[in-house]
């Protein structure tokens, strides 16, 4: 019977190593996933809804675009939220999805949005890289792609995406 025999400090590292650049490129595909501009099949949104409402403003900060707003359906409170901005070119006809996240601190607009939303819910932030558009920003339609409380729609909201 052989004698057991730790490994050597090099085997270690090589390890090390090789776990930490596994770590690494994970990281960076799903930063890549959550940060690109995908193409977005509009059959997949088959709902329609009526009383959706929407609000947001577009600034460019460098070469991006930052889009801030509210959205969500009328008198309806969160059980789930998924909201994602989506682009509509017209002259191809051709949707795209922009990376979208929730924004709790969005300022609330009790115009837009009766107070049976509650004030911490329907706030977003998009951002894109200018060389995502292939076209003017001006003929781009924002759209949402809404997949909360059981709904499953594609809405134009008719705002053109407009750079202030």
């Amino acid at each position: 019977m052989e004698e057991y025999q730790p490994p050597r400090g090099r085997v270690l590292g090589l390890l090390a190593l090789a776990a930490a650049l596994g770590v690494l490129v994970f990281s960076l595909l799903l930063w890549f996933q959550l940060r690109t501009v995908r193409p977005l099949d509009p059959a997949d949104y088959p709902e329609t809804l009526p009383d959706f409402t929407f609000s947001a403003n577009c600034t460019q900060v460098g070469n991006h675009l930052e889009l801030t707003g509210r959205m969500g359906v009328r008198g309806e409170w969160y059980t789930s939220f998924d909201g994602r901005i989506v682009l509509y070119l017209a002259k191809t006809d051709t949707y795209w999805m922009v990376p979208t996240a929730m924004d709790e601190q969005a300022a609330f607009d009790s115009e837009l949005v009766e107070k049976t939303w509650g004030e911490s819910y329907g706030g977003f932030e998009a951002r894109l890289p200018l060389s995502a558009l292939d076209a003017d920003s001006s003929q781009y339609e924002l759209c949402v792609a809404w997949r909360s409380n059981g709904h499953n729609a594609l809405v134009h909201t008719g705002q053109m995406l407009e750079v202030e």
